[in-house]
C-alpha cells in the first residue's frame, strides 16, 4: 500500500506542513508520519482500545460520550473485541455494566451507534 496513493490530500498537506517547518519537531520526517499511518490502517481494530484511542471521531470515545464510558464493562477493550461474527455477519456488540437509564445515556448511545453501524472489523490477518 502507497499511503501517498491511498490519502493523497494527507500526504500533500504533510509535505507542505514539513517544508514549511510548521508540524512539531516530534514529527521530523514526514516518512515517519506516513509509516505511523499505514501501522494504524494496519491494525484495523486488533490493537486499538475502543474507548481509550482516537480511531471513530477526533477524539476518544471516553470524552465524546462520557455517560456511555460511565457505564461501559471493559474500558480497556479492543475494537475488536467488541466486534462478534455469528456466520457470515457481525455486529457490534459493547458490553455494559447496567442497563441505559438517563436520557443523556440513551441519546450517547443512539449517537454512537449510528456513527458505528457502518463499520466492520475485518478479522482475517493482513498480508
Amino acid at each position: 500500500m502507497n499511503i501517498e496513493k491511498e490519502c493523497p490530500k494527507l500526504a500533500a498537506w504533510v509535505n507542505r506542513c514539513m517544508e514549511r517547518e510548521a508540524v512539531s519537531k516530534t514529527l521530523p520526517d514526514p516518512h515517519k508520519f506516513y509509516d505511523y499511518l499505514l501501522e494504524m490502517q494496519k491494525k484495523k481494530g486488533q490493537y486499538v482500545i475502543i474507548w481509550n484511542d482516537v480511531w471513530l471521531f477526533s477524539e476518544q470515545l471516553r470524552t465524546k460520550f462520557p455517560s456511555l464510558f460511565h457505564l461501559a464493562a471493559a474500558k480497556d477493550s479492543l475494537v475488536a473485541e467488541n466486534w462478534v461474527k455469528v456466520g457470515q455477519i457481525g455486529c457490534w456488540a459493547v458490553p455494559w455494566s447496567d442497563q441505559f437509564s438517563t436520557a443523556a445515556e440513551c441519546e450517547e448511545w443512539q449517537s454512537l451507534n449510528a456513527a458505528i453501524e457502518s463499520i466492520y472489523v475485518n478479522q482475517l490477518e493482513d498480508r
